[in-house]
């Protein structure tokens, strides 16, 4: 696991590894037009299969990384967000693993 001082880590649902246009636009929360012109510009790879546009979802995974980098270069206080959203999230899922353990389980003989 990398050290997350270093490098926020993006964590997505398995995703198809192509996409329609319009599946891409509500993945990436933008319109259309934003999207076509990210293709145009080389920053989000896509190719035709019939009428259809089809996007490279790796390319998508991608271009958020490159987003998201260039963000925490611009404001160093976003790194220390990340790593306290982080250890939040650790401290919150190690508590419930706590509680869950000690729970009985259903259908569990005493």
């Amino acid at each position: 696991m990398k050290d997350s001082s270093s490098t926020a880590v993006l964590a997505v649902k398995p995703i198809d590894p192509y996409l329609t246009s319009g599946e891409a636009c509500r993945l990436l929360r933008m319109s259309a037009k934003k999207l076509y012109e990210l293709i145009a510009d080389g920053q989000i790879k896509s190719f035709k299969s019939g009428t259809r546009r089809l996007v490279d979802s790796k390319s998508i995974v991608a271009y958020l990384a490159r987003c998201e980098t260039s963000r925490q270069e611009r404001d160093p206080r976003i790194s220390k967000m990340i790593q306290a959203r982080q250890a939040n999230r650790a401290a919150r899922a190690a508590a419930r693993a706590e509680v869950n353990a000690k729970r009985p389980r259903l259908g569990a003989r005493r």
